[in-house]
């Protein structure tokens, strides 16, 4: 396996973990709290791993800039 192959592949495990740390441990209850109290629809999101992973990998792909081709 290539180098950036390798790379993508490591930033989609540490998106996974990341996004469900952030919806879903208790770590993050209460800033997930403050956030559905302060605006319900963002709320949602930061609630939902699947939807919390896209900005995870966005912000992951922004900063590292994996290469395939």
């Amino acid at each position: 396996m290539n180098t950036a192959m390798y790379q993508v592949v490591v930033l989609a495990l540490a998106t996974a973990a990341i996004s469900t740390t952030v919806s879903k441990g208790r770590i993050f209850t209460s800033a997930r709290e403050w956030i559905i109290e302060r605006n319900e629809w963002l709320g949602k999101l930061v609630s939902c791993s699947y939807c919390t992973s896209h900005w995870v990998a966005l912000a992951l792909v922004a900063i590292y800039r994996p290469i395939l081709v």
